[in-house]
This record gives C-alpha cells, structure tokens and sequence, in this order.
C-alpha cells in the first residue's frame, strides 16, 4: 500500500510539472520586438531583377513546336 501511495504521488507531480511546462508553452509572446522597415526596398529590387530575368528567357517559336500537337488533335 506504501508504494502504491508513493506512485500515485510521484505520477500527480509529473502530471501537474508537464501540464504546467505545456501550459507556459501556449502562452503568446507580450514583448515587441523593434526592428527596421528596410526590407521594402530589398524587396523591391529583387522584384525588379527577378522580372528582368523572365524578360530574358527565350522560350523560341513554340508554333512550330505545337504543330504536331494541332496535327493530332485536328485527327481525332
């Protein structure tokens, strides 16, 4: 009965320090953290070079590519 007492114990305390440890996790953040609104422009630039390197790619005359696809669809 003595070890039966000590378990039961030992159990509720491990059940409260997990439920307190999971309970402290779920907790939102109250600190504000500063930090410089300087990405806008980093942002804008990489927009800027990304749109110029699709503007580069050339893709070739994809008529003649799709005239066999047209061909075969027109079969069927």
């Amino acid at each position: 009965m003595k070890k039966t007492i000590i378990a039961i114990i030992i159990l509720a305390i491990a059940g409260v320090l997990f439920w307190a440890f999971k309970s402290e996790t779920n907790i939102p953040a109250t600190e504000t953290i500063n930090t410089p609104i300087i990405q806008n422009q980093a942002i804008g630039d990489e927009i800027t070079t990304i749109n110029e390197e699709i503007e580069s790619i050339d893709v070739g005359n994809t008529d003649k590519e799709f005239d066999d696809v047209n061909k075969d669809l027109q079969g069927l």
